[in-house]
């Protein structure tokens, strides 16, 4: 039997709702609220931990840390594709804010993927992988890979 055909609008739809719903939460500083989005054993390769966090227990210290002691804020700029039905998978470009009490004020441009399965609450997926990543410095530029 042919596979149905998947709007674009369809697979869309979920992705953005989730993203909106993950920075939402994030800006709330509601940890619990961002764990909830990601499956129970997701992937999470963030910007500012060394190690990788599969699980929401594994996320938890990284996100209190983030979005508690340094009061980080998130700002997507441009999702750049959304591509894929289920799971769907998305990248583009945020900015963090968070402050070091070292340094004050700090903002991260960063850049982000997604993978999004349609299994979540309602409209929103779940979130299997996030992978985030600082915008290379300047002195980056001469790295080879």
């Amino acid at each position: 039997a042919p596979l149905p055909i998947v709007s674009a609008a369809a697979v869309r739809a979920p992705v953005e709702a989730t993203l909106q719903a993950w920075a939402a939460a994030f800006n709330a500083g509601d940890v619990a609220g961002v764990l909830a989005l990601y499956a129970p054993e997701a992937l999470l390769l963030a910007t500012a931990a060394p190690d990788p966090r599969r699980g929401r227990a594994a996320m938890r210290s990284y996100f209190d840390r983030l979005m508690t002691a340094q009061s980080a804020s998130v700002r997507f700029g441009s999702t750049l594709a959304i591509d894929g039905t289920d799971p769907a998978t998305a990248g583009g470009l945020y900015e963090f804010r968070y402050t070091d009490p070292a340094r004050g004020p700090v903002v991260v441009p960063s850049r982000f993927s997604y993978v999004v399965t349609r299994a979540g609450a309602g409209e929103l997926g779940q979130i299997l992988q996030h992978h985030s990543s600082a915008m290379p410095f300047d002195g980056a530029s001469g790295c080879p890979v």
